[in-house]
């Protein structure tokens, strides 16, 4: 114990001063087995297909808003380019119909059969503009399918008591 106290303050040669002046050695499989966890991450894959022009507009309006938001921004306030405002925070949610109506306006509820995800962040934008490895594109060039994938990560651990806490149907 006075190891692992000396080894908090003052480094990892006074903790093996202490252990070897004590006889006694710190449990170094306790460490092996847990060196911690990470922040989960998951993606999305998405096969985006415009039919005509106004949807082709609304395919590039989506890539550059989930490019726009996985990145941070200048925080001009605090002069100029010397510090970064955090890129955008995504709350999702896994969403099922309420009932058996299914119309775009109906009862949508949290799905218990998938996971509930704390607040990520958008870590990458994947596009691939030849989804079947063939380039093929509208009159103007633009391509006929992409597709976006969405790379997330949560900004907040994912605990035993989070675990607990959640009802499986």
């Amino acid at each position: 114990m006075v190891g692992l106290a000396g080894g908090a303050f003052s480094g990892d040669k006074v903790q093996k001063g202490f252990e070897a002046g004590l006889s006694i050695s710190q449990n170094p499989y306790m460490e092996m087995m847990f060196q911690g966890i990470g922040f989960r991450s998951f993606k999305f894959d998405f096969v985006l297909r415009p039919r005509h022009e106004k949807e082709l507009e609304e395919v590039g309006a989506i890539l550059k808003a989930f490019r726009e938001f996985s990145r941070p921004s200048w925080n001009k306030s605090f002069g100029g380019q010397a510090f970064m405002n955090y890129p955008m925070e995504f709350d999702i949610q896994f969403l099922t119909l309420e009932g058996t109506e299914s119309y775009f306006g109906s009862n949508f509820v949290e799905n218990q059969h998938l996971p509930t995800l704390k607040p990520c962040v958008l870590s990458n934008v994947d596009t691939n503009y030849t989804p079947q490895s063939i380039w093929a594109a509208h009159k103007a060039g633009a391509p006929v399918a992409v597709t976006l994938g969405l790379s997330f990560q949560e900004t907040e651990l994912v605990m035993a008591e989070d675990i607990q806490s959640t009802d499986w149907p």
